[in-house]
């Protein structure tokens, strides 16, 4: 029974230690001070279906900035929908973001976007970190951002 109890106490210190280690890796990772978390969705969706769901599940489809472009290509898998589009006769043009930020930051693929292009159309970010049209229809996995 006394070597069952020294077991015992002794499986509790390992659990221990690995949870506390584990919670610092943690915390190393994702500081308080981070303002957005990234959640990349492997679903294909149109990119207004991404937004919704982006919007219920998270808070909306990332807009790309000089401080999380080299995150966000780290993370890719595949092209994704970013929150960028261009909707004739609406409120977002290329100079906002889903989200209504304004666009501090453009890293768009040679000869993008169009400007002869008289479509609705929204923006992937490939898989290397350029900005590319295409059409909103697509279906693409798509990154969802949450916090600030």
């Amino acid at each position: 029974k006394h070597n069952l109890v020294l077991f015992n106490s002794q499986l509790i210190m390992v659990f221990l230690s690995v949870f506390l280690m584990l919670l610092s890796a943690v915390i190393a990772i994702c500081p308080a001070e981070a303002e957005r978390l990234y959640f990349p969705q492997i679903n294909n969706m149109s990119w207004d279906e991404a937004r919704t769901y982006c919007q219920v599940c998270f808070k909306e489809l990332v807009s790309v900035t000089p401080d999380n472009s080299a995150v966000l290509v780290e993370i890719l898998n595949n092209d994704s929908w970013i929150g960028m589009r261009k909707k004739l006769g609406g409120p977002m043009d290329w100079s906002r973001w889903s989200d209504n930020t304004s666009l501090v930051f453009q890293n768009w693929y040679p000869r993008s976007p169009d400007p002869n292009n008289t479509e609705d159309t929204c923006v992937k970010l490939l898989s290397f970190g350029a900005w590319l049209e295409d059409d909103c229809n697509s279906l693409l996995p798509s990154i969802c951002y949450e916090g600030k």
